[in-house]
């Protein structure tokens, strides 16, 4: 058999696997593609492992549950154990299968009868969670030893909610700076889902990006993207790089014991989630936010609803929510000033023309002192 033949047959059996009834009353529960496509890897992983189609499988749980004998009636919980054993890899991606052929047995049986519990399967459930959050106070202290760019990242994903992929697509035109604080962010769109969202970014956002723009030095025309390459400061970023650059700060943060060891850098947007909801501000409103994605109906705002929006954003950070900033000024300990002195060392030797840069812009920042312009100013009366 060449080459074609055998993708025509391959094409045949996807068709077939796809066009299965069983499938077809699956997927009219599962509203993302992104899930479907991901389920559909497992169940075909399933269903090669026990030579059976998806509409096999489903009948063999029907009879189970007619069933009186005890012997019979357990025949697909030993498969799926059975399955489950032999999987390789994470814990993480072995759960996302098995949840997916749950999903299957829930949604193709009557009234979920077949839906599978989920002790018979060890799943190290510790070991699947979501995104670790951090508070108020760990985000400050990321904010204390990160450098100019990348505190102006966490800020901003703290700040505005927005994803990686969303900010990086981002330009200097679509932040409204004519009408003060909280400034008017319009984030463009990264799926075909989202529709018109809008943002704001307070005045400790505006100050952390006001900073890294001066920094970077390359002016502020209406195309270029808010955030840029660190080496060239012209060329846009993409969503890795972002990311990779927030992770990097989180984990010598780690490192240091400076913030919990499960905090993870999605868990950002997860902090603007929780402190909105803590300020009672709308789930829509803060979907809109946070571009998720929204019905027609639920996406329709008024110029009037959009400043009732802005508003509730600006009260609940003159509440506090939200605030990286402490109210007053906390004396910081020696022990926090040597682990930074050690750091800025380190720097110094390893990376002198970041020193330089990170030392003249945080010079420039205004507020309370942070930890590392304490440290500065103690390294240059020493000299």
């Amino acid at each position: 058999m060449d080459s074609r033949e055998r993708k025509h047959e391959a094409a045949l059996r996807q068709q077939s696997f796809m066009t299965d009834t069983a499938i077809i009353d699956w997927f009219g529960h599962v509203r993302k593609d992104l899930t479907k496509r991901g389920y559909t890897f497992a169940l075909k992983d399933f269903c090669s492992f026990t030579g059976k189609t998806p509409t096999e499988l489903r009948n063999l749980r029907l009879e189970d549950l007619k069933s009186t004998d005890p012997m019979a009636k357990g025949q697909t919980e030993t498969l799926v154990k059975t399955w489950y054993t032999q999987l390789k890899g994470a814990p993480r991606s072995k759960a996302f299968k098995y949840f997916a052929i749950r999903s299957f047995y829930a949604n193709t049986i009557p009234k979920q009868a077949g839906a599978l519990d989920i002790d018979l399967v060890p799943i190290d459930m510790t070991r699947v969670r979501a995104p670790g959050k951090p508070t108020l106070t760990e985000v400050r202290a990321l904010c204390q030893i990160a450098t100019v760019r990348v505190r102006a990242m966490i800020m901003w994903e703290t700040k505005t909610g927005c994803r990686p992929e969303t900010s990086v697509k981002i330009r200097m035109k679509d932040v409204d700076r004519t009408q003060g604080f909280p400034w008017i962010v319009y984030p463009k769109q990264t799926k075909s889902s989202d529709t018109g969202n809008i943002t704001y970014a307070d005045e400790e956002c505006g100050e952390a990006m006001l900073v890294y723009w001066k920094d970077r030095r390359v002016g502020d025309e209406p195309d270029l993207p808010i955030f840029t390459q660190e080496y060239e400061p012209k060329k846009p970023m993409n969503a890795d790089s972002y990311s990779h650059a927030v992770s990097q700060v989180m984990t010598r943060a780690k490192q240091s014991g400076i913030i919990r060891a499960e905090i993870r850098p999605y868990g950002l947007r997860k902090l603007f989630q929780t402190e909105l909801e803590r300020a009672k501000i709308s789930d829509n409103w803060i979907k809109r936010m946070m571009c998720h994605s929204m019905s027609d109906v639920e996406s329709a705002y008024s110029q009037a609803e959009l400043d009732e929006m802005r508003e509730a954003y600006r009260s609940a950070i003159n509440q506090g929510f939200l605030r990286v900033s402490p109210q007053a000024q906390t004396p910081f300990t020696e022990d926090h000033k040597k682990m930074m002195r050690g750091l800025l060392e380190t720097m110094r030797v390893a990376l002198p023309e970041e020193f330089e840069r990170m030392k003249r812009a945080d010079t420039l920042s205004s507020g309370p002192d942070s930890l590392v312009r304490v440290v500065f100013r103690e390294m240059e009366q020493r000299k």
